[in-house]
């Protein structure tokens, strides 16, 4: 076992004597120094409503309750919020304080005990035999029964009511503690009678105190989380352990011997023992028993409650300093306090063959840490310039390497110092060493090399030069401050340029895998890929602390960190490896120093890191780095109540908080949800994803805010949904939620929409039939006219045919007639001529029409032509059951001339399809389309006849004359039919525009 101890002053002689009394049982390892550990301290001026906390409690949404002599007190981690007399507590004085299973918050009281349930105080009376009644206990068990102890007594809240419960068979004792075990079992410490159980209605005496402690007065009963058959006693000053009914002092003898009265102990999530004392606290972790006190980080005044929360903090409340949280060893800072001169700039650090750390500070030259203690190392026959040491490095052989302001380059081999000739009144920015063992210097009037016992000057390069990289046997990266330059060979590579780095003063540089890793003073952090030739950059809206960058360093986890102008962040790649995501140091609390340039270790699982606060040293294998999870909490949905609205009082459950599944008027649909990831491990770590389901289809993208405003949100079922994530990457267990409906208007609701509907629909109805009669009259009134306008005209036609042609061929029918009757029957050939004469002169006539239109000359077009055959088709089917369809015909088409036999030919051609449908398809639709394509007219009729077999079926002479005339027009027909598909007849001519 080893004991540390921690101060600053001698060790008295009375103290030594009971050290080496100690020693015959026990061995000590001393350190000389006191680390500096972390702690999170909060009190009044961070809203803490009383300084003297007595005990601490934590809820379901692990938001954190104290007790103190002022009230009480709920911390999320951000805000507190106080409870006193002023609104409806009981006593300022809270003595203890209990957050049930329930989620209640129970406050034991200097005058009884009170009940926080929801939004409403209860106060509970004290039995009126009781005249002290100070509650010094509250637990509750495995059942749910709340237990308390006044004046020594035990009690139980039964109702509204408490009652009193007697220890039997005893009649009269003293009650100094109750716990409850993890089975749910309620303990009871009796003075001078030992340890008791309840089992069902029975008293049981489950630890029996020997005869030697008999006396003890128990103030704390702990059982420990890992061996459950296993408890601790704190009494008399003293911590015993109790295991099968034995009961051992584990006091350690420095504990012991301290002069300081213990007042509570908790144990931690490894199991690890804390003290609290009237002078700090102690810590026995490993064997080692650590005291916290001003010295180290924390504070001398009494420790009145340890606790450790469900992330496993651990919480110390003091009386008179408010409260504490222990951040861990994640890192430790090493400045006057532990032997480093007021505040010292620790400019580079390396460690030599002894494993000894070497530091670098600007005014008071290299200071040696062996592990235990601070030496100042001057260097031998130096200037006094030498102490201002601006780097240091070791090399490949163990040498190191010491830069000066102005007080040389030096070289300690382990034994002797030299300096390097010619650089007496140079100042060394960096050191670096090539790969073939050259040591080069980059300094504020250009770069240099050491070669022959003398500083070379590397040609090309005059500027200031801030940082070296070597990136292979012979080539180094110099970093200056107008980019990044290449040598080779001891050479400038002109043609080298990152462009995006031109304008960049480049601090610091690091070989990453397959990439290079610069560190600016003023645009933050670039990654070159030199595989694929990118370079990305990642500033402070990507979560640096800052855009300076003076230091990188990576660990064996391949976490890189960076110290910047506020601290350090850890620089973790993605699982592409390409990209990267910029984390803190993983604490609340982080102390925000000035890293400086070039000044980083990584050794022993440690980042040893140089600032202008003094040696900082973050442990990168910290428990208290891994990831623990938020509690996600809607703390309230605000209405902005607009003038003249319906007030919706009936739908909050207090004055901000909507109830669930509220329905919120039309007029009152501005709404500002305000909500908290309670993350008391690291408060400002939490970001938050959130989204309104129906009107968000996802979450959006992290957030730091914790309230989000909805101006005007339409009608309609919401539900409000937030997690949070911790820079860890850890995502809240829950994830918040709350849902509301926002009622439409009534002229929104469904039933107007159906009765708006049905009407529209009835009006649309009349005007339909409205409209349908009219155009049935229209109808009627055109076919009435088309009906007289063709009766005209067929009475004209006939005057006409009658008057001229029609009256000649008529004569010659009636002359046939009578050449008919004078010739003698036996003469039948003459008969036969003269009849045919007859029919002849009839076709004649019956052909005259179209001979008429085909001979005008206003149809020798395609716009006539096509409406001569659309106006045939509509007389031919007009008085059938065949619907006629015939595609809109252009007007343009009056422009494409077509020779006079085109407009019989095409005429004649419809006119036998159409007949052929009329007479032999027994179709019911006929459709006649036409198009203009590549110079070629297109008319396609189609049929839904009965069609026919195309290779069985005779050709008749009505097809044959078809095939014919589209030959006489150099055009072509194409027919397609199966049977019982109808048929669809293509003719296709050139045309002439």
């Amino acid at each position: 076992m080893r004991l540390f101890i921690k101060t600053n002053t001698p060790i008295y002689p009375t103290f030594r004597l009971l050290l080496l009394t100690a020693c015959c049982n026990i061995a000590f390892t001393f350190s000389a120094f006191a680390q500096k550990y972390t702690f999170s301290h909060y009190d009044i001026e961070d809203g803490l409503v009383q300084s003297q906390v007595n005990k601490l409690s934590q809820d379901k949404s692990h938001a954190l309750w104290m007790g103190t002599l002022g009230g009480a007190c709920r911390f999320d981690g951000k805000n507190f919020t106080s409870f006193s007399k002023e609104n409806g507590l009981i006593n300022n004085f809270v003595y203890v304080v209990l957050c049930d299973s329930k989620n209640r918050v129970w406050f034991g009281t200097h005058t009884g005990i009170a009940c926080l349930d929801g939004k409403k105080l209860l106060r509970y009376p004290s039995p009126p035999n009781i005249k002290r009644t100070w509650v010094t206990s509250i637990v509750e068990d495995g059942s749910g029964t709340i237990w308390l102890s006044m004046e020594g007594k035990l009690f139980k809240v039964n109702g509204r009511a408490l009652q009193y419960v007697p220890i039997k068979p005893m009649e009269e004792c003293l009650i100094s503690n109750i716990a409850v075990n993890h089975a749910g079992v309620l303990y009871v410490t009796v003075y001078e009678q030992g340890v008791f159980s309840l089992n069902g209605t029975t008293w049981i005496n489950s630890i029996i105190m020997p005869q030697q402690y008999k006396d003890l007065y128990i103030k704390q009963v702990l059982f420990d989380k890992f061996d459950h058959t296993k408890a601790y006693l704190l009494a008399n000053n003293q911590i015993f352990a109790v295991k099968d009914n034995n009961i051992t002092n584990i006091t350690e003898p420095a504990l012991a011997n301290a002069k300081v009265n213990l007042l509570c102990f908790a144990q931690d999530a490894q199991g690890d023992l804390w003290i609290g004392s009237t002078s700090g606290a102690y810590y026995l972790k490993d064997g080692q028993l650590i005291h916290f006190d001003s010295g180290n980080g924390f504070s001398d005044i009494a420790v009145s409650d340890i606790f450790c929360d469900s992330d496993n903090n651990i919480w110390l409340a003091t009386g008179g300093s408010g409260f504490y949280k222990y951040e861990g060893d994640a890192y430790v800072v090493f400045d006057q306090s532990q032997g480093l001169k007021s505040f010292q700039n620790v400019m580079g650090i390396v460690r030599d063959k002894q494993q000894r750390f070497w530091l670098a500070t600007d005014g008071n030259g290299l200071i040696m840490y062996d592990g235990k203690n601070f030496k100042t190392i001057n260097i031998p026959g130096a200037t006094p310039y030498a102490r201002k040491v601006q780097c240091i490095y070791n090399d490949r052989d163990g040498n190191i390497w010491i830069g000066t302001s102005l007080g040389g380059l030096w070289k300690f081999d382990g034994k002797t110092y030299s300096m390097i000739p010619g650089s007496e009144l140079r100042i060394a920015n960096a050191i670096a060493q090539e790969g073939d063992g050259t040591i080069w210097m980059a300094a504020p009037l250009g770069c240099f090399y050491y070669c022959n016992n003398a500083l070379c000057h590397l040609e090309g390069v005059s500027g200031f030069i801030s940082s070296l990289l070597p990136i292979g046997r012979d080539s180094m990266l110099i970093g200056t401050q107008s980019g990044v330059r290449l040598a080779v060979n001891k050479k400038l590579v002109p043609s080298f340029k990152l462009a995006n780095l031109e304008s960049s003063n480049i601090f610091c540089m690091l070989n990453y895998r397959n990439s290079v890793m610069f560190g600016t003073g003023d645009w933050g952090l670039f990654v070159w890929d030199k595989q694929r030739g990118t370079l990305k950059n990642y500033n402070v809206k990507n979560g640096l602390n800052s855009n300076s960058i003076y230091n990188l360093v990576a660990d064996k986890n391949g976490i890189v960190w960076a110290g910047t102008g506020r601290g350090v962040n850890r620089i973790v790649p993605l699982a592409n490896q390409t990209d990267y995501t910029i984390l803190g140091s993983g604490k609340a609390k982080d102390i925000i120093a000035e890293a400086n340039q070039n000044s980083i270790l990584y050794a022993d699982d440690k980042i040893w890191m140089g600032t202008t606060k003094g040696l900082i040293v973050y442990n990168t294998n910290s428990e208290m780095i891994k990831n623990s999870a938020p509690y996600m909490v809607i703390q309230s949905v605000k209405l902005f109540i607009q003038q003249n609205a319906k007030p919706v009082s009936d739908t909050l459950k207090n004055d901000y908080m909507l109830c669930e599944d509220a329905c919120i008027p039309y007029n009152q649909n501005h709404l500002a949800i305000s909500f908290l990831g309670i993350y008391l491990k690291n408060p400002g770590d939490v970001s938050y994803q959130y989204k309104l389901t129906g009107l968000d289809d996802k979450f959006c993208s992290p957030v730091k805010n914790t309230m989000v405003d909805y101006p005007s949100l339409p009608p309609g079922k919401y539900t409000f949904q937030v997690k949070a994530i911790t820079g860890n990457g850890a995502v809240s267990g829950n994830t918040a939620q709350i849902s509301f409906e926002i009622t439409p208007p009534f002229y929104k609701t469904w039933l107007f929409t159906v009765f708006v509907l049905l009407f529209f629909v009835a009006l649309g109805i009349a005007m339909q039939t409205y409209m349908h009669k009219r155009k049935l009259r229209s109808v009627k009134l055109i076919e009435r006219m088309k009906r007289e306008e063709k009766q005209k005209i067929r009475k004209q036609t006939a005057e006409d045919f009658h008057d001229d042609l029609g009256n000649k061929l008529t004569q010659i029918t009636v002359l046939s007639d009578i050449l008919t009757a004078k010739i003698d029957d036996e003469k039948i050939e003459q008969k036969k001529l003269v009849s045919q004469i007859k029919q002849n002169a009839e076709a004649l006539y019956n052909g005259t029409k179209d001979i008429l239109w085909a001979l005008d000359p206003k149809s020798d077009n395609l716009y006539e032509i096509l409406t001569h055959a659309r106006h045939f088709g509509i007389e031919l089917f007009q008085d059938t059951a065949i619907e006629f369809n015939f595609d809109a015909i252009n007007p343009d088409l009056s422009k494409i001339k077509l020779p006079m036999e085109y407009s019989r030919n095409i005429t004649l051609i419809f006119k036998e399809l159409l007949n052929n449908v009329l007479k032999h398809a027994a179709a019911t639709v006929v459709k006649v389309t036409n198009d203009i394509i590549e110079q070629q007219a297109v008319i396609i009729l189609t049929d839904n006849g009965r069609g026919f077999d195309m290779q069985n079926a005779a050709m008749g002479h009505g097809i044959r004359n078809i095939e014919n005339r589209a030959g006489r027009i150099g055009g072509q027909v194409t027919i397609t039919t199966k049977p019982g598909e109808g048929t669809a007849v293509t003719l296709k001519f050139k045309i002439y525009a």
